[in-house]
């Protein structure tokens, strides 16, 4: 297990934990992930235990096999949908711009990468 930390910006963040649950796959990276927050005692017995937690899981293998995880893509998409609907609403600046033209890169950028591996004939592959 390892636990992640570039997300502790703030004291909101250093409440959530987030662990990579699995050794690095073929590709190099895991693919198993928890995030919970902040431990709550729920008294009763019942102890103390994160007060929500969610378990990720990515994509292993070749999708044409099986799809059996979600993608960085589908990730990168939730957080620029938030970002545009902060900048809809009453939270808009130009940090969140910013961030917001950084993921549309970001998903610009495997966009790329994936026709460029279709158009090889190697995408959903592990080959270089």
């Amino acid at each position: 297990m390892k636990v992640l930390m570039s997300h502790h910006v703030n004291e909101c963040n250093r409440q959530i934990t987030v662990e990579a649950q699995d050794a690095p796959g073929a590709g190099g990276a895991s693919n198993m992930y928890i995030i919970k927050g902040p431990q709550r005692d729920y008294g009763g017995g019942v102890g103390v235990a994160p007060a929500w937690g969610v378990n990720l899981r990515f994509q292993r293998g070749d999708p044409a096999v099986e799809i059996n995880g979600c993608t960085n893509e589908s990730l990168l998409a939730i957080v620029e949908d938030r970002l545009k609907g902060f900048q809809s609403g009453p939270f808009a600046c130009d940090d969140n711009q910013a961030a917001l033209v950084a993921v549309q890169s970001a998903l610009a950028i495997l966009a790329r990468r994936s026709a460029e591996r279709e158009a090889r004939g190697v995408e959903g592959q592990q080959k270089p």
